[in-house]
């Protein structure tokens, strides 16, 4: 894996299970809940991850309306999805070299592959997908 210096805040609509499985694979990424509290506004966690250079991974869409200047990277949750898919979803894009692209821009992960925004957009499709018996996103 390229060594790519992506900073990680994991919003608190990432469940514990799935903070934990990306924390194994991405040591660094800290989660909003232990270090604003939980149920900070979502204001507050941008202005956050701005001040500390870190990229907001949600399942929600709540930060399409706020300035997120290391970006947002949204899991698209696969109807019925568990949290072994979604981390799935998550570690094809950690290993698929798109990781510095996604650094200051909008990245939508889904079952299906990935979307990058913010400029040029990039579309990359799975092969195969990560979660097999999920057909949705």
């Amino acid at each position: 894996m390229a060594a790519t210096k992506l900073r990680l805040l994991l919003h608190e609509s990432i469940t514990e299970p799935l903070a934990t499985y990306i924390i194994e694979l991405v040591p660094s990424a800290v989660l909003s809940r232990n270090t604003l509290g939980s149920g900070a506004e979502d204001p507050s966690v941008a202005l956050y991850a701005n001040r500390e250079r870190r990229t907001i991974v949600a399942i929600d869409s709540d930060f399409m309306k706020h300035d997120v200047e290391w970006g947002v990277i949204k899991l698209n949750s696969p109807h019925r999805a568990d949290d072994e898919c979604l981390f799935a979803i998550f570690r094809m894009f950690w290993i698929s070299g798109f990781r510095g692209t996604s650094k200051r821009r909008r990245t939508s992960l889904s079952n299906h592959g990935l979307k990058i925004k913010n400029g040029k957009e990039i579309e990359h499709e799975w092969h195969p997908k990560p979660c097999p018996n999920h057909g949705g996103n």
